[in-house]
């Protein structure tokens, strides 16, 4: 990693993975590499393993859990990082939603997204287009635009629903409505590197090489995951 030379990394770290499955270290080393190369999806995938296994090799935290000093250790982190992680998402629950938590609690819009997510997550394209249709009906109600802290947080949080919708219609081959979605997801937050790659691939394939090429152009111009100054704060 320290070389640059992450085909080598990526190789290294899956050597790791080979030699001890159930060992987090390697995948989130893996993830970082992924997330350098700026290949999100994957970054996504691999820290969702990472996330799942232990903190150490099973058979050193069978051992582990067994010394007072290092549950008592382990607990306290716990217990911090979970205030921490809560502070972190209280603050940005604040820049987005007027009332804070209680309008993050009042998006109806949020929970279809999530719902969405999740199914795109497992694959299922055509379930997960659903739930981000309804996220788009919903974000379109004047009580939903209410619950946001200005019209550019707004915009910014609704495109990602068309962004997505728009990648599950590109996943099933359903090409020209993925560049609709796409288009509004751009209308809606004009700086989202991935809408513009995966805008640029649709229209590849629809045989628009001028403006995909441009697309693409336009995405290596972006930095990944760009969002309204006020949530970078």
């Amino acid at each position: 990693m320290s070389l640059k030379d992450k085909d080598a990394a990526l190789a290294d770290f899956t050597a790791a993975q080979n030699c001890c499955p159930g060992y987090r270290l390697p995948y989130i080393y893996k993830a970082r590499t992924h997330m350098d190369l700026k290949d999100k999806r994957n970054f996504a995938s691999v820290m969702k393993v990472a996330m799942s296994m232990t903190e150490y090799p099973p058979f050193l935290e069978k051992a582990l859990k067994t010394d007072p000093g290092y549950i008592k250790a382990t607990q306290a982190f716990s217990t911090a990082l979970d205030q921490e992680v809560e502070k972190m998402q209280d603050e940005r629950q604040k820049k987005i939603f007027v009332n804070g938590k209680k309008g993050f609690e009042a998006s109806k819009m949020d929970k279809f997204y999530e719902q969405g997510q999740k199914l795109l997550a497992q694959n299922k394209y055509s379930l997960a287009i659903d739930a981000f249709s309804n996220a788009i009906k919903t974000f379109d109600t004047p009580a939903e635009k209410a619950l946001y802290t200005s019209k550019e947080v707004a915009n910014f949080i609704g495109s990602w629903n068309f962004e997505h919708r728009g990648y599950c219609y590109l996943m099933i081959k359903e090409y020209k409505k993925a560049v609709d979605d796409l288009n509004k997801a751009i209308a809606l937050w004009p700086n989202c590197q991935e809408t513009y790659i995966n805008r640029g691939k649709a229209l590849k394939i629809l045989g628009r090489t001028a403006e995909s090429q441009a697309d693409f152009e336009k995405a290596s111009k972006l930095k990944p995951q760009m969002q309204p100054a006020v949530l970078q704060k």
